[in-house]
């Protein structure tokens, strides 16, 4: 058995606290820059949207609908269904293609595979398409983690919450 012991001297501490200043300065002056658009045109108002939607608080069907509201989709102000459903713990190719939906609006379900979450379901009422529609809201711990606006049709759409069809 080897022990090591080292004396802290108060010399010590002030030269490892600037290194420590000294690596945290280097790593922030090194990190890439994000360039912030800003403009009035439809990409900021995705953008915005993807924001909102990271950080949204759901604790009540009303909430979920007053949320599509807000993205303007009509969905009424209760849900259709509240139900608990478990995201699955491995992925096949369907689940792979619909994550990856989800990440281009800023989810990621990946990280929640084999738990549980509630799933808010919706009549949308205003759909481009002219089809009857649904709006699926997936939240767990009260915070919206992903969702899709789909066609009551077997072989019909499925798209974002935030993407919007043409008409």
């Amino acid at each position: 058995m080897f022990v090591f012991t080292a004396k802290l001297t108060k010399g010590r501490a002030i030269a490892g606290a600037v290194a420590v200043g000294a690596l945290i300065a280097l790593l922030v002056t090194c990190m890439p820059e994000r360039e912030v658009q800003t403009g009035a045109y439809a990409g900021d108002q995705a953008m915005d949207a993807l924001s909102a939607a990271q950080s949204t608080e759901i604790q009540s069907g009303e909430e979920g609908a007053a949320y599509l509201a807000g993205l303007g989709w009509d969905a009424g102000e209760k849900p259709l269904e509240i139900r608990e459903v478990v995201i699955p713990e491995t992925f096949d190719e369907v689940y792979e293609k619909y994550n990856a939906m989800q990440k281009e609006e800023g989810y990621d379900l990946s990280g929640i595979q084999g738990e549980r979450v509630t799933l808010y379901t919706y009549e949308i009422k205003n759909h481009p398409s002219g089809e009857e529609a649904r709006a699926n809201l997936l939240v767990q711990d009260n915070r919206l983690v992903g969702g899709d606006i789909c066609s009551v049709k077997v072989d019909g759409f499925c798209h974002g919450l935030i993407a919007r069809p043409e008409e």
